[in-house]
């Protein structure tokens, strides 16, 4: 599909070079410390936007002369909307923001394909700042690690893959500053996209969604990546660090370094570099070496990120961003298979088995180019993107893909994606009275994806996928008074291709399967998908919103295809290969009981007529597919509370439930239906932060999740259980991060996982009841890292 000659035609509409004019300023909290992050734009037409940097600067470029008025916000601080007045070619602007509690004014980005406050998103929006970020990383390895602090987001599993971690029971649709890495036709079970470094914000929007298309179930996750400093010509950044555990540290030893140099030189801005981290092995709380099954220890992270904005006049904006990201395990372990339910699963140091490919991403390429242009016509913004990704990830070997007839012993699959595609998109305002205003989104959507699963040894796992997407969408956001109301659309129209091809050959030691050959065809899916959405926030202490959306899927079709049973299943377009919708509810209430204590609460129930369930056969103990109406429910409650200047602290619960309506009766409580397995339902989580400032260069910040039971499911007569359904069993962990400003220029930062060195499994550990899987969780150890800006 060629749409790439399609952006270029863009261009037709650009006057480059005109005369534009700027505005600096700084950013500051009430003791005049400079406040970084700060989210500025433009509130009315020609709109854009700006962010603050580490010393609270900014540039924002204005097309023409005229009186423009500027919103600032930030997150636990008070919006602020200033006019200004452009006429010269620089002024220069001071603000000050105080503290609010928490930022229900901050800016997002995700939810509408707009700038918006949270306080006029009808839905729960979860948010983790580039401050959340730096001390959570500091302790936490991963993205996934990162991203598991987020209320309705399971746990990490301490992995490579992140099989499991589910938002809201559900799979979700991950971005890349709007690029899709999620593939529409396999769930990756990866949230480790790109390295924390090159991540500014991430934001999340729970609960099913149709605005940026297939795949949203659970909702979305969107990483916003690093922009340079438009008030600098250059400004490097150099972070270096090095980590071990504490207890037998031998051959634990791991080291991270990063560099990145920003800034902007005329009507260029700009920012480059990467990072490059190496993991020793991973130990247990009483110093046991953690199996390298699937593992982080021992393998290898890199990261290359580039973004170079163009400000070409006359409102027009031409920005380019490319990363690229991959890992390796080089491992000098042995598995030791533990016994689930009695003795982990172990690494020994030996000659590893030759014949097993480095587990890992082997590569993800994102590459974006987005001309925005204001004002193309009357009050109408344009953004027009084109973007490609490339992806190749190794999974963990599986014994069960032996075939000693052709000379295999076990197999390794791999997943490979490959796509490309065009977004154009409108965003109109009108006014009609000074009670009644809002705008109008809407635009077209191209992909275009081929996604494979071979094995590392040639076989085919799953079939070539061959899919062109085709999507329109409008979404109306009207405020009238205190109300805000929300309502929009989106049409899919879906063919994917797969040729012939011949199921693999498994054998689980008692039964074979396999090998049976599948029909090729074509499948066609087309959908429309809806979202409606209230907010009244005339109190600030009470803030009501309600909304129904419904997101679009075609489900999991690879894993449909590669256990397929019937040779016609594409042809026939039988009910396994049917697309899933996924219906929405929520209700919430948030609000600011005083400046100092902000809570939000919020009851989900979504459903899904025709949802895609995976359990194991206990007869043949290979997975199966049904495909039974679901049901899951939850709540979701969060409070912050400001001591005092020095003192913040946070909570945050997430309860959640689902069952099958395996008699396909409308109900859920009969004694036919069955709970959903822990695989995608996490017991309750409960969350907690302490944020202290010691004094104003010493911050210290104390993390604690407390996990609770999860019992539903009975043990088979052999006392044993199948995947998903063995017991979780509750635990507590806690970290610690510390940071310390030696100088103007250079931070000091320590941060401690599992502060008390719980010995623990985690979750995926306990429910998949398997006993290459049953692998503790990682001892207390430390990184210690020196940041330089200079």
């Amino acid at each position: 599909m060629k749409i790439v000659l399609l952006l270029p035609a863009l261009f037709f509409f650009t006057k480059a070079f005109a005369q534009e004019y700027q505005l600096r300023g700084k950013v500051t909290d009430v003791n005049d410390n400079p406040l970084p992050g700060v989210n500025i734009f433009r509130t009315k037409l020609p709109r854009s936007g700006s962010q603050t940097d580490e010393n609270g600067q900014f540039v924002l470029n204005f097309p023409e002369e005229g009186q423009y008025e500027l919103t600032f916000s930030h997150i636990s601080y008070t919006t602020r909307k200033v006019n200004v007045k452009i006429g010269t070619s620089i002024t220069d602007l001071h603000i000050v923001m105080e503290e609010s509690g928490f930022g229900l004014d901050e800016v997002v980005i995700v939810s509408n394909r707009d700038k918006e406050t949270r306080a006029e998103v009808p839905s729960s929006i979860s948010v983790l700042t580039s401050k959340q970020i730096d001390q959570i990383k500091q302790y936490s390895n991963v993205v996934s690690d990162i991203v598991a602090r987020i209320p309705g987001v399971s746990l990490a599993n301490n992995r490579q893959q992140t099989r499991g971690q589910k938002l809201r029971g559900r799979s979700m649709l991950v971005l890349v500053d709007g690029i899709p890495q999620s593939t529409p036709l396999f769930v990756t079970d990866n949230l480790n996209y790109l390295d924390p470094s090159a991540i500014e914000r991430i934001e999340v929007v729970k609960g099913s969604t149709s605005i940026y298309g297939n795949g949203a179930q659970g909702g979305i996750i969107n990483y916003i990546t690093k922009k340079g400093n438009t008030s600098r010509k250059m400004e490097s950044h150099t972070n270096i660090g090095a980590s071990s555990f504490l207890v037998k540290p031998d051959h634990t030893a791991g080291m991270q370094v990063s560099q990145f140099f920003n800034g902007q030189a005329g009507k260029v801005n700009y920012i480059i570099g990467g990072s490059y981290k190496q993991f020793g092995i991973m130990r247990s709380a009483k110093g046991e070496i953690s199996s390298p099954r699937d593992g982080i220890g021992e393998s290898e992270w890199y990261n290359l990120f580039s973004k170079i904005g163009f400000n070409m006049g006359n409102g027009y904006g031409l920005e380019l961003m490319y990363n690229y990201f991959g890992n390796n395990q080089k491992s000098q372990l042995q598995q030791v298979p533990g016994m689930y339910g009695e003795t982990p699963a172990l690494g020994v140091f030996g000659e590893r088995d030759p014949g097993l490919t480095g587990q890992g991403v082997k590569y993800n390429h994102n590459l974006r180019l987005s001309l925005n242009k204001t004002n193309i016509f009357k009050n109408t913004d344009l953004t027009a993107t084109y973007y490609l990704q490339k992806y190749r990830t190794i999974y963990a070997s599986y014994s069960y893909y032996t075939d000693l007839s052709q000379g295999y012993i076990g197999g390794q699959p791999e997943l490979t994606s490959d796509q490309k595609g065009l977004r154009v998109n409108f965003n109109s305002d009108y006014v009609l009275s000074d009670r009644f205003k809002g705008n109008i989104i809407y635009g077209l959507d191209i992909l275009s994806n081929k996604t494979a699963q071979p094995m590392a040894d040639g076989r085919l796992f799953a079939p070539e996928m061959d899919m062109k997407n085709y999507a329109g969408y409008l979404q109306v956001k009207a405020k009238i008074d205190d109300f805000i109301f929300k309502g929009g659309g989106r049409y899919e129209i879906i063919n994917i291709s797969v040729d012939d091809y011949t199921t693999i050959y498994r054998d689980n030691g008692e039964i074979t399967d396999g090998g049976l050959d599948i029909n090729g065809g074509k499948l066609d899916y087309n959908a429309f998908t809806f979202n409606l959405g209230v907010r009244y926030n005339k109190l600030k202490f009470l803030q009501p919103y309600a909304s129904f959306s419904q997101s679009f899927s075609v489900g999991e079709l690879g894993r449909i295809l590669r256990i397929a049973t019937d040779p016609d299943i594409i042809s026939e377009n039988i009910r396994d290969t049917k697309a899933v919708i996924t219906d929405n509810l929520e209700l919430g209430l948030e609000g600011r009981l005083t400046r100092k204590i902000r809570y939000g609460v919020n009851y989900f129930i979504n459903k899904q007529k025709l949802g895609t369930t995976y359990t194991i056969n206990p007869q043949t103990n290979f997975f199966e597919l049904s495909r039974l109406p679901e049901k899951i429910y939850g709540a979701e409650f969060e409070l912050n509370v400001i001591v005092n200047t020095k003192l913040d602290l946070d909570l945050s619960l997430s309860t959640i439930e689902g069952k099958t309506d395996n008699n396909d009766n409308g109900q859920f409580n009969d004694s036919e239906d069955e709970y959903i397995d822990s695989s995608r339902i996490s017991p309750s989580i409960l969350r907690g932060d302490i944020n202290y400032k010691i004094t104003p260069e010493w911050h210290v910040n104390l993390a604690g999740t407390y996990i609770g039971n999860r019992d539903k499911f009975q043990a088979n007569e052999g006392g044993g259980y199948t995947y998903g359904h063995a017991p979780v069993n509750n635990f507590f962990l806690a970290n610690l991060f510390t940071s310390y400003q030696l100088t103007s220029s250079t931070r000091l930062m320590v941060g401690i996982e599992n502060l008390f060195n719980k010995d623990y499994y985690p979750l995926i550990s306990q429910w998949s009841a398997r006993d290459e899987d049953y692998i503790k969780g990682n001892g207390i150890n430390c990184k210690v890292s020196v940041s330089i800006k200079l």
